[in-house]
């Protein structure tokens, strides 16, 4: 029998990286409520864009260091979040075969927060991203934001 993926998940908790300095306390809150509570069916892990989201510098766990804490914690299905427009090419490869090695098939590419910001150099477009994607065999989803004044 194939291992459960995102598609079969009622419940999904949505884990965001922790601060860099808050790495160990917040792995050993983590380690305790997922042994008191795993009544979720799948993980989601946000790639999150401090300076974007929220305009603050904050250093955090990278993601791929933290999608294999939680996939050692709870075992459960992944999926994992990716903003295209501050990747490049190599980079998104990389974060691909990463997100296999972790069991993760659902990603989620997200695209600019404002059509005015400048992206950066050599940055996968949003399509060129789900077709790479797809091609190796992930389930795609996505957050596209097109503003417009």
């Amino acid at each position: 029998m194939d291992k459960p993926t995102v598609m079969d998940a009622n419940v999904i908790l949505e884990a965001c990286p922790p601060p860099l300095a808050d790495r160990e306390k917040a792995y050993a809150v983590l380690r305790q409520s997922f042994a008191a509570y795993n009544s979720f069916h799948a993980v989601s892990i946000p790639d999150l864009q401090d300076e974007g989201e929220f305009q603050r510098q904050r250093e955090r766990v990278p993601n791929e260091e933290f999608a294999n804490f939680l996939y050692e914690l709870t075992n459960k299905p992944m999926s994992l979040y990716k903003v295209s427009v501050t990747t490049t090419s190599a980079e998104y490869e990389r974060w691909l075969d990463h997100a296999s090695k972790v069991g993760c098939h659902d990603i989620f590419l997200v695209g600019a927060d404002a059509t005015d910001k400048a992206h950066r150099e050599g940055a996968i477009g949003l399509g060129n991203a789900s077709d790479v994607a797809r091609e190796k065999g992930f389930n795609c989803g996505g957050i596209i934001n097109s503003c417009h004044e």
